[in-house]
């Protein structure tokens, strides 16, 4: 939206300059206040702010008084000095007397503003005001919508839950909290992973609750606010029996929603049941050759460091497909069922990346490089505990700052 402060007494005139602003083709996208005096106009200019102002130079200071021929100008030069007033970004002075406009050309042309002629006989005026509508609304959706935009921070890590960011904020990074100002539902924790003279930004946050339609919005706000080269999400997952053990890293090469589908009514055997539509997403290939060269001596190195409830051997990067979906899953007929039938080589099943993958690969530009490392922590059966939750959490966060430090 463009606003546009016309100030102006002449009716005839304000009613010429409307039409050809009306008459553009992006005319919805602009909105126009009017002033027929001084003492208006600054009362617009103390609440509002304003693209564009079109000001008159004959002008009455009050509503009745007389016009003076340079109340126009002194409005000009008062905008320099007072602050209680919100100054417009571009002015245009306009006036339909040539002695005005001789006398006072070199005062806009001091001050970078143009000066037109109003000259009902010639459409030069039309042409001017019109290329300087077209400019501000092409500037104010580069601002808006910038298209040169650069990475800001190397890597930013989404999580699910407050206590898988946690594992991420346990990691050395001399973290800072962080709010935007237009976004007070986030916190964001910002910092640096550092090895030698190696030293990546990081920024994180958690949803405000699981599953897809949470994370894909936090990671739209992520990804809006700071720009990351990278974006993971890290956490808790339920792997599949036989693929995997409490702690493996579920790097996942492809994701996707497997409630997506049909319900269909079976006439003959007078049942509903489902015809599922994946549309899956899928890693990007070098992330997952950079995974695949990960130096298993430092998995064997973060099993020895966590001293609490874990598995009997380390753990290991498992790289397959992952299924989300809007569910706890605590049914292995379910898995085995339907969602296994959907993928055969299904490693994992939790309620989140598919989210993140669709999020990060629909943005706008810059786009960055996504993937998802979640560490088993049940199996999505009636077996299903907490006690591996923990060390989940911990092997994932471990697993990407050390790939970010060795491979990013």
């Amino acid at each position: 939206m463009i606003n546009i402060l016309m100030v102006d007494d002449n009716s005839d005139k304000l009613s010429k300059i409307i039409r050809v602003i009306k008459e553009m083709p992006e005319s919805d996208s602009l909105k126009i206040e009017i002033a027929v005096d001084i003492v208006t106009a600054e009362k617009f200019m103390t609440s509002e702010s304003f693209d564009l102002m079109i000001l008159d130079l004959q002008l009455p200071t009050r509503l009745g008084q007389e016009p003076r021929a340079d109340a126009g100008v002194h409005f000009l030069q008062d905008l320099n000095r007072r602050s209680d007033l919100k100054r417009p970004f571009h002015i245009i002075g306009i006036t339909a007397h040539e002695g005005l406009f001789e006398e006072y050309s070199d005062i806009f042309e001091n001050e970078l503003w143009a000066l037109i002629r109003f000259e009902e006989q010639y459409n030069n005026w039309e042409e001017k005001l019109r290329n300087k509508i077209k400019y501000l609304i092409v500037s104010k959706k580069e601002i808006l919508n910038p298209s040169n935009l650069s990475y800001e921070y190397t890597l930013a890590v989404v999580t699910a839950l407050k206590s898988e960011l946690d594992s991420i904020l346990e990691l050395p990074a001399s973290w800072e909290i962080e709010q935007q100002i237009n976004d007070k539902s986030t916190i964001y924790y910002k910092g640096f992973f550092v090895k030698d003279a190696k030293r990546i930004s990081v920024i994180a946050a958690y949803c405000p609750q699981m599953g897809m339609t949470a994370s894909s919005v936090l990671t739209m706000k992520i990804i809006q606010n700071y720009r990351p080269k990278y974006l993971c999400m890290t956490g808790i997952a339920a792997g599949i029996r036989g693929k995997g053990n409490y702690g493996d890293i579920l790097l996942a090469d492809h994701s996707w929603d497997y409630g997506s589908g049909k319900m269909v009514y079976d006439e003959d055997k007078k049942e509903t049941h489902f015809m599922p539509d994946p549309k899956p997403i899928t890693l990007e290939p070098e992330i997952k050759t950079l995974f695949e060269q990960f130096d298993s001596t430092i998995l064997y190195e973060m099993f020895q460091k966590w001293k609490w409830n874990k598995p009997s051997v380390p753990p290991k990067i498992i790289i397959g497909p992952v299924a989300s979906g809007a569910a706890v899953l605590e049914n292995s007929s379910l898995v085995d069922g339907q969602i296994k039938q959907q993928n055969r080589k299904l490693i994992g099943i939790e309620m989140e990346i598919y989210g993140v993958y669709y999020a990060a690969k629909y943005c706008s530009e810059p786009r960055p490089t996504v993937f998802a490392l979640k560490s088993i922590c049940d199996f999505a059966d009636n077996e299903k505990s907490d006690d591996f939750q923990d060390y989940a959490a911990y092997t994932s966060a471990q697993t990407l700052y050390h790939f970010a430090l060795n491979s990013l």
